[in-house]
């Protein structure tokens, strides 16, 4: 298979995808199934992992892409292009291994960061936000911190700072949020 019969079968792959919109009740069922999965992988975190994530993240909308990694093209996200294709496998060799590398003081702040740089990556077909929240929750947990659910009032905060590309506001974002569910009065 050539490389234009590869990309167009990629495309054909997340066909659609644009079309659905993951709802709070498939985000919190993935969410609830990250929780369960957790538990049982202490290990450190591998591509295989991160791709059980995104089939997690597509099982309903999209799931024959699920699990498959972009190798062509270049796209945008919001304003910012994405790490072409033929660089995804070498960027998430590097992420994964910055990922179970030392990690930062502020655990919030790293899972954050783990988001932001799996966003900018994009190495699925489809489903890469919700993957990125996935991880981040599995971070969170990680560390001991309340998990992260995407919900209408947080939403349009999340997707600012996202689009301005803005890791320091995401990881307040973030934090906020944690810190409003631990203390138990919600965001």
């Amino acid at each position: 298979m050539n490389r234009n019969q590869a990309a167009e079968q990629e495309r054909r792959l997340a066909g659609g995808m644009r079309r659905f919109a993951s709802t709070e009740f498939n985000a919190d069922t993935n969410f609830w199934y990250v929780l369960e999965w957790q538990h049982m992988q202490r290990s450190p975190i591998t591509l295989e992992m991160i791709r059980e994530l995104n089939r997690v993240a597509v099982r309903r909308q999209n799931p024959r892409a699920g699990g498959l990694i972009r190798q062509h093209g270049r796209m945008m996200v919001g304003q910012h292009e994405v790490v072409p294709g033929e660089h995804v496998a070498t960027e998430m060799s590097i992420f994964i291994h910055w990922l179970n590398g030392p990690r930062a003081e502020n655990s919030i702040a790293f899972a954050a960061e783990a988001h932001v740089m799996l966003v900018r990556i994009h190495p699925f077909l489809d489903g890469n936000g919700r993957t990125a929240r996935l991880l981040l929750n599995l971070i969170l947990r990680r560390a001991g911190h309340a998990p992260v659910l995407m919900r209408k009032g947080w939403r349009d905060n999340y997707n600012e700072a996202m689009r301005n590309n803005n890791v320091g506001a995401f990881a307040q974002e973030i934090t906020n949020f944690v810190m409003a569910q631990s203390s138990g009065t919600g965001y």
